[in-house]
């Protein structure tokens, strides 16, 4: 059996009234506007999102799973990214505001479960505050999925450049974003401008246990607040190997561990 997809921001009010009967499961994909190096557009993290919710509700469907596309979070808090133009950047406190009322008014409609697909590591912590006000309030049930740091749990072995033993890490803008976006939006990739840069700053890290988290700890472990520290094109990894065959190969690995995370921990805890 196969359940119809429909985004949200399609939907008439009386669409939005019957689906909310079936108690579907709404994807909110997360992204942010900042800089992807020189080749990729700023948008990336939310086409990245946007493109994963997308195959994930697909993998759903094919299950018989009731879902729905919900709205896209388009901003995000990344400080960080603000030495390169390029940015939009709302205050943590404004972002963990919109998401807990993005979320409030769809639990108020009939959509209490709800995940999120995350790109870009500066929505965490304020996701994570909405996350919890919407638990504690027993207002909606959200999860939050990091879907770039799935891909590379699932899909590491494809990247080529990576190689953590000899200090080279594929972070940002390298090889994983530009394969996907090459897959997602290839009009909108300009692989004349990929450029390969490993960060000897971004390799260190990992001298210390002291400094073993998330990267948004990381950076802060050491007091480092600019991005460009990490190389002046703003990239980190190999942009040249990337290819739209990888960035496939990334979005159905990523998209079928995400199902199955959702099937565990959400849809079968009603």
């Amino acid at each position: 059996m196969t359940v119809a997809i429909r985004k949200f921001l399609e939907m008439s009010w009386t669409d939005v009234q019957t689906a909310a009967t079936k108690d579907p499961l709404v994807i909110i994909p997360a992204g942010q506007i900042v800089q992807h190096g020189p080749h990729l557009p700023v948008a990336t993290d939310i086409w990245q999102a946007e493109g994963t919710s997308t195959r994930v509700l697909d993998g759903l469907a094919l299950k018989g799973h009731e879902a729905i596309l919900g709205p896209t979070v388009s901003f995000s808090f990344s400080p960080a990214q603000e030495g390169f133009p390029g940015y939009i950047n709302l205050s943590p406190e404004t972002l963990a505001d919109q998401v807990e009322e993005i979320s409030t008014c769809l639990a108020r409609q009939g959509f209490r479960r709800q995940a999120v697909v995350l790109f870009g590591p500066g929505s965490w912590s304020s996701l994570n505050v909405a996350a919890s006000r919407l638990a504690r309030d027993k207002t909606a049930k959200l999860v939050i999925l990091d879907g770039l740091n799935t891909a590379r749990a699932v899909g590491g072995h494809l990247l080529e450049g990576n190689d953590p033993a000899s200090g080279k890490y594929d972070v940002h803008a390298g090889e994983l974003e530009t394969s996907l976006m090459l897959a997602l939006a290839p009009h909108l990739v300009n692989m004349a401008r990929a450029v390969c840069h490993y960060s000897d700053i971004y390799a260190s890290f990992f001298k210390y246990g002291t400094n073993s988290g998330p990267m948004q700890q990381k950076m802060a472990a050491v007091g480092l607040d600019d991005w460009a520290d990490f190389g002046a094109d703003g990239v980190t990894g190999d942009a040249t190997r990337a290819s739209a065959e990888k960035g496939n190969a990334f979005l159905d690995l990523t998209a079928k561990e995400i199902v199955r995370h959702l099937e565990d921990w959400v849809l079968k805890a009603k």
